[in-house]
């Protein structure tokens, strides 16, 4: 009790109060004394410490912090800055959590508006004195030379500094330290996950062979994304729409029909394997299979009249391509698509329809927010 009553005692006089002792002591015996009011005093003792560079009444202040509230990541922060401080740094003075603790401090650190945290938390940024003291305590730290890298490493992250900072761990650098088994641990367990995204396309339709009868046209696409690892699957529709370059003819009910205007489409799915895999570049070769169809406006005309029917041909579409994705942030891309699409219409007694396809077209996507796929981003790891 002397040592809490000393810690108060002295944080009253720095702080120009007038309350006796007996009042300290009788407030410190208060069964009501709550973790909140724990951390608004700590708020206010901490930085009138360090501004007086009285280093043990810091340690205080931490020790009967966490004795009353438990060990938290602003306790280890402190305790790691004023182990540096001190020449004294171990890495005793923090545990297995250290990896969250440092996300979660990220987080923290770059949110600038209403933010998710480390494990899915919300934060809206505030005022507070215990993180402005460690800022500018870890960056005068960090002007000193002759820092170990793992010194070094926690002043970088503490000063804000947090580019390229992580993908160190993975480094020979810090070989055999606990913070390297807690940060590939902390990898192990994020990754290899499925995500998704979807996405956009406008292109074109180029047929090749006797289908350039129906000419080049318009394409409109939608794709679903599954990506693990380095793998791709896919889910793809497409809409086409055009006139044909010349008059065609479509064979039904025992009749030839002319005609020249047609709707076409695909529906099928498709697997692909990334050769590139980086934060904001993705580029993938593609194959698919699907069911492939043009619907005809046949026209029938005599001196009287014209009648108007519909006839659609159907085709097994067997394509091959390449995918790539420009990743504008962690959460929209854009990019292009192009696959080469084998065809096996047949245009019984009609006009011969046999040939291929092209496709090209631009795309914008979007990726859903993924907790797991988010902390690998702030670990600085992209598989």
């Amino acid at each position: 009790m002397k040592r809490l009553f000393l810690i108060f005692g002295l944080a009253l006089a720095l702080g120009g109060y007038t309350q006796n002792r007996n009042d300290i002591e009788y407030f410190m015996s208060d069964t009501s004394f709550t973790c909140q009011d724990i951390n608004a005093h700590a708020e206010v003792l901490i930085p009138k410490y360090y501004e007086y560079s009285l280093l043990d009444s810091i340690n205080d202040v931490i020790w009967f912090w966490e004795e009353s509230c438990g060990v938290t990541e602003q306790t280890i922060r402190l305790k790691i800055l004023l182990a540096i401080e001190q020449n004294r740094f171990a890495e005793s003075v923090y545990d297995t959590n250290i990896i969250k603790d440092l996300l979660y401090y990220k987080s923290k650190a770059t949110c600038t508006s209403f933010c998710f945290l480390f494990e899915g938390e919300f934060y809206t940024p505030d005022q507070n004195n215990i993180d402005e003291i460690t800022l500018k305590w870890a960056k005068r730290l960090d002007s000193i030379p002759d820092k170990s890298p793992i010194e070094d490493f926690f002043l970088k992250i503490y000063s804000h500094q947090f580019d390229n900072q992580f993908s160190r761990l993975s480094t020979e650098t810090f070989d055999g330290t606990l913070l390297q088994k807690c940060y590939l641990k902390e990898i192990k367990k994020n990754s290899y996950t499925v995500n998704g995204n979807i996405h956009f396309g406008l292109g074109a339709w180029i047929p090749t062979g006797n289908l350039k009868l129906l000419g080049g046209t318009p394409n409109l696409s939608v794709q679903m994304d599954i990506n693990y690892k380095k793998w791709l699957f896919a889910g793809n529709f497409q809409m086409r729409f055009g006139r044909s370059s010349e008059v065609l003819q479509v064979y039904k009910s025992d009749s030839l029909w002319d005609c020249d205007k047609f709707l076409g489409g695909y529906l099928g799915m498709h697997s692909g394997y990334h050769l590139i895999k980086t934060r904001s570049n993705k580029f993938a070769l593609t194959a698919g299979i699907g069911w492939d169809f043009s619907n005809f406006t046949l026209k029938e005309s005599t001196e009287e009249d014209s009648t108007y029917i519909a006839r659609t041909l159907h085709s097994l579409n067997l394509n091959a391509g390449f995918s790539y994705k420009y990743y504008i942030d962690d959460w929209q891309f854009i990019g292009i698509n192009g696959r080469f699409h084998f065809l096996f219409y047949r245009n019984r007694k009609g006009t011969n329809l046999s040939g291929n396809a092209i496709t090209i077209g631009l795309i914008y996507g979007l990726v859903p927010y993924d907790a797991k796929r988010q902390n690998l981003i702030n670990l600085e790891y992209y598989e």
